[in-house]
């Protein structure tokens, strides 16, 4: 690992956000040679070259995507690189900060951006009148990710525990996984024709996508089933990224371990109207320290988006489950109801989290109307495997289609998707109460988009939550109702109910 100034050559050291950053940018192609004389078919992008460089890290895609705009001027790439679409085109992408005085800390390893993409497709963008002025733009998909895209040979068939088929397969490419993040689930597919037998056409990618959809794992002691997250963790210099495999129960369980930073969302107006009365309850949980940076951490603004009637409509709903037993030629057919997972879904997703003011609670406000709203959820297993599955998937639209928060701050490389922040405001603030409920607390980070535009670096957090905190104007509202109700009887009705 280089350690001095000397190590870094000065021409991939630039600055960027006013700090020193290490960037290598190397296209190649299947012709492309490297040695310690020289490169052929190789381009070495400088840091100025690069327009703009987007890189997506998503718990949704175990794989990391991007793209990436560059000069091209005089049609400069085409006279050095011969891309030829057969999977060897690729560009290479190491990206760090070092000291001022040009060292490279024994953390920056673990932190770095670092990766091989392929490149997929590429857009032009010529100038009408200057050929000095022309743009390529390149879409990238990890290299590990392309590997998958192999066909599976006909006739192939897969059985056991879901998660171990996943790992089989990520095995038959040399991936390495992490034992002690890793879980198989409980869907075993055990006799035939349960059998996963791929049809023709399909590609290895497409197989792990079909087996996440009908993994499940079960939560404690209790019937309620949950999805699993498949990751690929960041590799180093010497070693690639471990895969790992692990329900939403686990990771929320885990969330005190796995949250990474902490965030302020005080203004000037705040300032001037504090109580008096201490912080915040909406606050996370003070006595756990979370690392704040003083210079990232206060937020200049909050993109923040409650679940609406689109979003209640559409997945706040319940499912009919339908199955066939082709021994025995009997139909089934059961409901389930998010009344019967809501106590098991709030003890795994909102009990884990504590406040300042005490435990949270449930962002969940239905209508009674969609309480007769179903879906029909039909798959080809077995009845109770199918309900578990159904709930699953339930479990994962009351968590992901629930509260949502963007944040737009200078860019970090040590953020990472699968992880969580928290946000906090100093002090109290009467104005902001009822929106603190919902603002404030600890984020669970679903993607993280590092973009990189000429020598500014930013980035972008999406974050899901499933819970407000509790305190709220709300408490208030209904403590007010109530009072009419008493003076004026049953005319003024409450048309929605949290559950909780």
């Amino acid at each position: 690992m280089p350690s001095d100034k000397q190590s870094h050559d000065p021409n991939h050291v630039v600055p960027i956000n006013g700090a020193k950053f290490f960037c290598e940018f190397k296209l190649k192609c299947a012709d492309s040679f490297e040695s310690k004389d020289g490169a052929l078919n190789v381009i070495d992008f400088t840091k100025s070259s690069i327009v703009s460089l987007d890189i997506v890290d998503s718990i949704f895609e175990p794989f990391t995507s991007g793209s990436i705009t560059v000069n091209n001027p005089y049609d400069f790439i085409e006279h050095n690189v011969q891309l030829r679409g057969d999977s060897k085109d690729t560009l290479e992408v190491k990206l760090y900060q070092i000291d001022e005085d040009g060292t490279m800390s024994a953390t920056q390893e673990e932190r770095q951006l670092k990766y091989e993409f392929v490149v997929e497709d590429e857009n032009n963008s010529v100038s009408k009148t200057d050929r000095s002025n022309n743009f390529k733009t390149y879409s990238l998909i990890d290299v590990d990710y392309y590997k998958l895209n192999e066909s599976i040979p006909y006739g192939k068939f897969y059985n056991g525990y879901v998660g171990d088929i996943i790992q089989q397969i990520l095995e038959e490419f040399d991936f390495e996984i992490d034992p002690e993040k890793w879980s198989p689930g409980d869907h075993l597919i055990e006799a035939f024709p349960q059998y996963i037998i791929p049809p023709q056409g399909w590609r290895y990618s497409d197989l792990i996508k079909y087996l996440l959809r009908i993994n499940y794992n079960k939560s404690g002691d209790g019937e309620l089933a949950v999805q699993s997250i498949l990751k690929q963790e960041r590799g180093t210099n010497t070693e690639r990224g471990k895969f790992t495999l692990q329900p939403l129960t686990k990771i929320f369980h885990d969330n005190k371990k796995l949250v990474k930073e902490a965030f302020t969302v005080n203004d000037l107006s705040d300032n001037q109207e504090l109580k008096e009365a201490g912080e915040n309850p909406n606050n996370p949980d003070p006595e756990e320290p979370v690392p704040f940076n003083e210079v990232t951490g206060p937020l200049k603004n909050t993109n923040l988006t409650s679940p609406l009637t689109r979003f209640t409509n559409e997945f706040f709903v319940n499912y009919t489950v339908s199955t066939h037993d082709p021994q025995t030629g009997v139909h089934s057919k059961e409901t389930i109801v998010i009344e019967d997972i809501k106590e098991e879904w709030y003890r795994a997703f909102v009990e884990v989290f504590t406040c300042e003011g005490g435990l949270p609670r449930p962002n969940l406000y239905l209508d009674q109307k969609e309480k007769y709203i179903y879906k029909p959820f039909i798959m080809p297993f077995r009845h109770y495997e199918v309900l578990s599955l159904a709930k699953a998937q339930m479990v994962s639209n009351l968590l992901f289609f629930n509260l949502q928060l963007n944040i737009d701050n200078v860019g970090d490389t040590n953020r990472r998707s699968c992880t969580f922040i928290d946000v906090f405001r100093r002090g109290q603030n009467v104005r902001t109460i009822s929106n603190d409920a919902k603002l404030l607390g600890r984020w669970f980070v679903t993607t993280v988009r590092h973009r990189f535009f000429k020598d500014r670096y930013q980035n972008v957090l999406q974050c899901v939550k499933p819970c407000i905190g509790p305190v709220s104007e709300s408490n208030r509202d209904n403590k007010d109702i109530n009072k009419f109700q008493q003076q004026f009887g049953e005319t003024i009705n409450i048309s929605t109910t949290m559950v909780g």
